[in-house]
């Protein structure tokens, strides 16, 4: 009896008969189809285009940031440079007085202060001593000594140092050179 069963449930079905699909239907379908491919491949382009102009969009802004955060980081050093620039015949006072030994402690201490503000600022000292090699790019001849027994083109004494901050000089050594 288990055979049986067993047997039953393993026979194929019979099949009904298919009755075919009409000229018109068919013709219907396969319109409906290429209307729908047709759809799908515009929006294809249409996502395309947009994910273009998405990264389009996000390099303008990445480019401006960019741009802008140059534009600050100029501003800021343009402030400080005008500052600085402000303060150099004030620090040229504090060393003429220092030279000649009458500053006292307290004005020592505020001279040394306003030093240790532009080493921590990026502001550098041009300090050329005798026989340096004059270099317009960060020297100013201010006097020209000939038969100044040094050899030509060298420097003979700085009258004031010039500062510079990074590639930007702030002010030109004031130098005496031999020619």
């Amino acid at each position: 009896m288990k055979e049986e069963k067993v047997k039953k449930n393993y026979e194929t079905p019979e099949v009904e008969e298919v009755t075919p699909v009409s000229k018109d239907l068919m013709d219907s379908m396969q319109g409906a189809l290429s209307k729908a491919t047709e759809t799908i491949n515009k929006l294809k382009e249409n996502i395309s285009e947009a994910n273009d102009k998405y990264l389009r969009a996000l390099a303008d802004y990445q480019n401006l940031k960019r741009i802008s955060d140059d534009k600050i980081s100029k501003s800021k050093d343009a402030g400080k440079i005008s500052v600085f620039k402000d303060l150099l015949p004030i620090v040229d006072d504090f060393e003429k007085a220092k030279e000649a030994g009458e500053l006292s402690e307290g004005v020592e201490l505020i001279y040394n202060k306003i030093m240790n503000m532009f080493n921590i600022s990026g502001i550098e000292v041009i300090n050329p001593v005798e026989g340096d090699k004059f270099d317009d790019s960060v020297h100013e001849a201010v006097v020209a000594v000939p038969n100044s027994g040094n050899e030509p083109n060298t420097i003979i004494f700085t009258q004031f140092n010039g500062y510079k901050m990074g590639d930007t000089v702030l002010r030109y050594a004031k130098v005496a050179v031999a020619v």
